[in-house]
């Protein structure tokens, strides 16, 4: 027999509860389930364009439900208990810079019981700092300008999108959630921006502070930084020529500032001028010395002083061998290449090449110069595979991907020219691509 029961949605402390009323056989009083009963969860999502899905997660007793749909969809046959909600990151495909959407639930948590239906609504916006590509620019009006994927395909004279007014610049790296993480020369802290603050432009006000005697207790502090799969994040440092580690889940979304000490302090052989992470979560780092190293593994020590796993030796090809020298910039493009940026020249480091242990000297297959003595610093893939670089003085530009399966010297399929660019830094872009290994990649 099909017994109908009454009930209300009565939010509670955050908690969306199916409350019911019974007949004397149902399985709820006053809002409470039964053990074996069961219900329905009805999730409506908007704001997401057509074509795209969500994926909207309710978790109880260490099980995962996931709703998926781009409008509304009905999950049934749901054991009684209260679920823990959240959403996933939705992306949308674009040539260069995807655009991430965010969902915002309606409440944190909801109660399903016996015979009743829990309705759930996930609202989604555009996360700000998607879509566009970030520099850092030193010598201009302002230290951060973000270019919208639109302006990036063809070579031209564009106004930047967005100048923001940050205290430190990139070498920086974004967060999953699309906020920009810097490094604060002057005050040799590290900073977060927040992504709505951020997209916004204008003059920013950072809405986390790391402070730390290892950052700040001699000169050049921070030099680069990188976030590892988990969201730990990893600061390379000048003076001490040390990488620390500060956990995600101790401290750094906390809001405001505050004094942390690193969970891990890795000691490299010079400067760790650029980091990187490859797909199998080993880090690298591009090293004063002319060196490329593997940092020593594990990294959940306190503290590392052992030599590096792999320490690599580039040199150019004959006629005229020389070292490689100043390696300023890493890059790991889809094909698993770690790409290097020797003070200007663009060089592939194969798996092949980054194999072995000890110290390993390497002539890559594939050394790019550009047409012009480039501002060596920072490089990033972006969705079609190009590499970006900054170019000359108020320029920035990209080799095409099918610029980079070949040596010699290259004039960039694009470059970008405006009065706003003095010294580019170097990019960062949210989503970063999806095939790369990289914690803001957003694989979804």
């Amino acid at each position: 027999m099909i017994k109908r029961i009454a009930f209300t949605m009565v939010p509670i402390s955050g908690v969306l509860v199916a409350c019911g009323s019974s007949d004397g056989n149902g399985s709820t009083v006053n809002g409470v389930c039964g053990s074996s009963s069961t219900g329905k969860i009805v999730v409506t999502v908007s704001g997401l364009p057509s074509g795209l899905s969500a994926s909207v997660n309710l978790v109880a007793g260490g099980v995962t439900q996931t709703a998926t749909t781009p409008t509304t969809t009905t999950l049934d046959s749901i054991a009684s208990g209260t679920y823990t909600v959240s959403a996933d990151i939705v992306t949308q495909a674009d040539p260069i810079v995807r655009t991430a959407y965010k969902g915002t639930v309606s409440v944190a948590s909801v109660q399903v019981c016996d015979g009743e239906t829990a309705t759930l609504d996930v609202t989604y916006a555009p996360i700000a700092t998607s879509n566009k590509m970030w520099w850092g620019n030193e010598n201009g009006e302002s230290p951060t300008l973000a270019y919208a994927s639109s302006h990036l395909a063809s070579s031209g004279s564009p106004a930047p999108d967005i100048e923001a007014g940050t205290e430190g610049a990139i070498p920086g790296e974004f967060d999953s959630d699309g906020n920009l993480w810097v490094i604060d020369g002057v005050g040799k802290s590290i900073k977060r921006y927040s992504a709505d603050s951020l997209g916004a432009g204008g003059s920013q006000s950072a809405d986390v502070e790391i402070d730390a005697a290892e950052l700040a207790g001699g000169s050049p502090g921070p030099v680069s930084m990188t976030f590892d799969s988990k969201g730990d994040l990893f600061v390379g440092i000048a003076f001490s020529k040390t990488i620390v580690r500060f956990d995600r889940d101790q401290g750094l979304a906390v809001k405001g500032a505050g004094v942390h000490a690193p969970n891990a302090t890795i000691t490299v052989p010079d400067v760790p001028n650029a980091l990187a992470f490859d797909k199998d979560d080993n880090l690298w780092a591009a090293c004063a010395n002319a060196r490329v190293i593997k940092v020593p593994t594990p990294h959940d020590s306190g503290s590392i002083t052992s030599p590096p796993d792999v320490s690599i030796e580039a040199s150019t090809s004959s006629p005229v061998v020389s070292t490689l020298s100043n390696p300023v910039g890493l890059a790991f493009d889809a094909a698993g290449n770690l790409w290097v940026d020797y003070d200007g020249t663009f060089a592939a480091l194969t798996s092949s090449d980054r194999s072995g242990s000890g110290e390993v000297s390497v002539t890559p297959a594939i050394q790019i110069q550009s047409d012009v003595t480039s501002l060596p610093g920072v490089i990033a893939f972006d969705e079609s595979g190009g590499l970006w670089f900054a170019y000359s003085q108020g320029k920035i530009a990209k080799f095409g991907s099918s610029q980079l399966a070949a040596s010699g010297t290259v004039t960039p399929e694009v470059i970008l020219t405006s009065a706003s660019i003095g010294s580019a830094t170097g990019p960062a872009l949210y989503p970063a691509p999806k095939a790369l290994p990289l914690y803001a990649a957003v694989q979804k």
